[in-house]
């Protein structure tokens, strides 16, 4: 139903190197270009209606970045680790140039975000966890430019779905303690320009069929995402840290991993076990307000989430 809101084009191109010796692997593109185009449709003009910094955040827009990613891996006994750091800087350039299409277009952010993932085998079982943080300020050059309040929505957090937050639906989580409602005609995304998230499996075997093992997991998500300036339309939408404990949301789960060797089928089931951010203010923060096993959530996904 999302093609009642908005079909998006987006045109790309960039100039990349890539270094890696040792176990650490470092990509640079610069620059990266990208102008992407938003075709706004009746119910996301709505929605704009009712919530007006959505007009800030779906836009057409051009981004000229220099993006810089390093990645770092080890393995030692049957402990593996994995982190990652990445940047984003765009419009910082052309900060100066004088010209009114690229004062109505150009989108100038700064973006940064690290992952680190650890993984212990014990024979058939693992414990594995992940921990992220991003980042994202965007960099208006005015009190009149309203384009550059929040990241677009094509750059911006969000949490939910099969690799993130896996208790809510995809972009149905937040910003920080807001309470709203998700409906089509009010706000059903929720987007951010923070995203921090904790994310921890136990993971065992089952059984093997025709060559195939069959694995379970037990698991949980921690996290949220929130804006750094102040949103009038998601009132605790931005983050604080004297209220960081209250927004963070936690789920947890179990599922059933298919493991084809080539590739991987998962299937999470997962509940709710606080929420920040329920449309109804009862809910909130309510240890296991989803009390039914028909109202837990589903997902599939393909390979492991992290």
């Amino acid at each position: 139903m999302r093609d009642t809101f908005y079909n998006v084009a987006t045109v790309n191109t960039s100039w990349g190197y890539e270094f890696s010796w040792r176990n650490k692997l470092l990509t640079i593109r610069i620059p990266n270009i990208e102008y992407t185009l938003l075709d706004r449709r009746q119910g996301l003009n709505r929605l704009i209606d009712s919530i007006q910094s959505f007009r800030f955040i779906f836009n057409d827009g051009l981004v000229t970045s220099s993006i810089l990613t390093y990645q770092v891996s080890s393995s030692k006994n049957n402990v593996t680790n994995l982190a990652r750091f990445g940047m984003e800087a765009s419009g910082l350039l052309l900060r100066q140039l004088n010209s009114k299409f690229l004062d109505s277009n150009l989108y100038r952010f700064v973006r940064v975000d690290g992952d680190f993932r650890q993984t212990y085998k014990i024979r058939r079982t693992a414990f594995a966890w992940r921990a992220f943080l991003g980042l994202g300020l965007a960099l208006p050059t005015s009190t009149a430019d309203s384009n550059n309040l929040y990241l677009p929505f094509f750059k911006g957090y969000f949490a939910g779905g099969a690799n993130s937050m896996r208790a809510w639906q995809l972009r149905q989580l937040g910003p920080g303690s807001t309470v709203q409602s998700f409906a089509l005609q009010q706000a059903p995304d929720r987007f951010g320009d923070m995203q921090f998230e904790l994310n921890a499996e136990y993971r065992f075997f089952l059984t093997e069929l025709a060559g195939v093992a069959l694995n379970s997991v037990l698991w949980t998500d921690i996290g949220n995402i929130w804006y750094l300036r102040e949103n009038k339309a998601f009132p605790n939408g931005a983050f604080r840290f004297n209220r960081l404990l209250n927004d963070l949301a936690v789920g947890a789960g179990t599922g059933l991993r298919v493991d084809f060797g080539l590739f991987l089928v998962r299937v999470d089931w997962g509940y709710k076990l606080k929420d920040p951010s329920p449309e109804d203010p009862r809910l909130q923060n309510r240890f296991f307000p989803e009390r039914k096993l028909s109202q837990g959530q589903l997902q599939l996904g393909v390979t492991y989430p992290f």
